[in-house]
C-alpha cells in the first residue's frame, strides 16, 4: 500500500534512502539464498535502526511508521524465526521503497540467484 508522502524529505536525502535500502537488499539476499537467514536479517536489521537515526526519514513520519511497525513485529515475535524475521524486515523495506516511489520488482519465489529476501 503507497502513502502519500509529504514533500519535507528533500530529494537527495530520499534518493540516499532508496540507495542504502537497495543496497542492503542486494547484500541481505544473497545471505539468504545461501542459507543464512540470520545473516541477512542482522544486516536488515542494523540498517532499519540506521534509518530510524536519519533526521530525515524520522520527520518522514509514514517512512518512520512502516520501519517501527515492521520492528515491532520482530521484536514482539519474540522468536528466533531467522527466516520469518527477515521477510518481516524486507516487507518493510519494499514498503518503503514504494511508500518513497521507487519499488522493487516483487521478490521471486524460492531460491537461487536474485532471489530471497
Amino acid at each position: 500500500m503507497s502513502v502519500y508522502v509529504s514533500a519535507s524529505m528533500n530529494p537527495i536525502a530520499r534518493e540516499q534512502v532508496q540507495v542504502q535500502i537497495a543496497a542492503t537488499i542486494r547484500a541481505g539476499a544473497p545471505k539468504y539464498n545461501a542459507g543464512d537467514a540470520r545473516g541477512c536479517f542482522q544486516l536488515y536489521f542494523k540498517t532499519y535502526n540506521s534509518l530510524l537515526q536519519d533526521p530525515q526519514v524520522r520527520g518522514q513520519r509514514n517512512v518512520a511508521h512502516i520501519l517501527e511497525r515492521q520492528l515491532d513485529q520482530v521484536k514482539t515475535s519474540r522468536q528466533e524465526n531467522w527466516d520469518k524475521n527477515a521477510w518481516t524486515l524486507r516487507h518493510g523495506f519494499d514498503e518503503v521503497l514504494e511508500t518513497l516511489g521507487k519499488a522493487l520488482a516483487p521478490p521471486a519465489e524460492g531460491r537461487g540467484v536474485g532471489v530471497g529476501v
